[in-house]
């Protein structure tokens, strides 16, 4: 099977990370199955077109392939969709056509990989200048980690509309989790961004992020980034806007983050 696929480190922020290690299986076996380029097959009547990224399977074909059962397959299947990572459709209870959402974000072409081989052996013995710049890069990252603010005050200047993410955060019933963040949350403009995103759900945003910050704590999850973390929040929130919306209780704050 040629190609290859690669992954960010910030993967760790990113929902897929918290399934559980079967489901994971699941997941990266998954990629290694999809499409390297578009392919043809035939579905017993016809022949169809399988688009890079994309494969066709069944959930006792992924429980062998990925050594897990067909309950694990299914469950991981479940909990990928409701995150956004794949997409799933079933044809006449026989086969399932999997999608990898954003595919080309992961895959690497043939050429790509010979590429990096080439570089890899004509850049052994790196200079001190990118020796230099490697070392730069890396304070620059580093500079960027988890640094917060607890006694950050700005909170005053947001209107009263914002009274009850604002007490969630620093007033006097704050939850732990985000008063520790609290200066890499201070932004207006991302708030009611989410409060766009959200504005569909009957629930409040309060009540999504509260549900939030239970599934985040539970798993001992550290931010590194700012970015990280407002991606973290979301994930979680839009996972708990889809709880409420199919009127499934919410997870309470000291149960395991989304295992579907």
């Amino acid at each position: 099977m040629n190609g290859w696929w690669k992954f960010h480190r910030r993967m760790r922020d990113h929902a897929v990370w918290s399934l559980s290690d079967s489901q994971f299986k699941v997941w990266i076996t998954i990629l290694t199955l999809a499409n390297h380029r578009d392919g043809d097959w035939w579905n017993g009547r016809e022949r169809v077109t399988i688009p890079a990224g994309s494969f066709i399977t069944s959930q006792d074909h992924l429980a062998k392939e990925s050594n897990t059962s067909r309950k694990t397959v299914r469950l991981a299947i479940a909990a990928l969709i409701q995150i956004g990572s794949i997409k799933a459709n079933t044809r006449a209870n026989k086969y399932t056509e999997v999608c990898l959402v954003n595919s080309e974000r992961y895959r690497g072409s043939d050429v790509e990989e010979g590429q990096q081989e080439g570089q890899l052996g004509a850049n052994q013995g790196p200079t001190e200048g990118q020796l230099g710049a490697t070392t730069g890069e890396c304070k620059k990252e580093e500079k960027e980690r988890s640094t917060y603010t607890p006694a950050y005050n700005g909170y005053g200047t947001w209107p009263e509309e914002w009274h009850a993410i604002r007490e969630l955060i620093k007033g006097t019933g704050a939850l732990p989790f985000l008063a520790r963040y609290a200066n890499w949350l201070h932004d207006l403009d991302w708030w009611q961004t989410m409060r766009t995103v959200f504005k569909s759900c009957p629930s409040p945003l309060e009540s999504l992020l509260t549900d939030a910050v239970g599934f985040i704590q539970s798993e001992d999850y550290t931010a590194r980034t700012k970015k990280g973390l407002r991606q973290k929040l979301r994930n979680c929130m839009e996972f708990a806007a889809k709880k409420r919306e199919r009127g499934q209780p919410s997870l309470p704050m000291a149960s395991k983050y989304p295992r579907l």
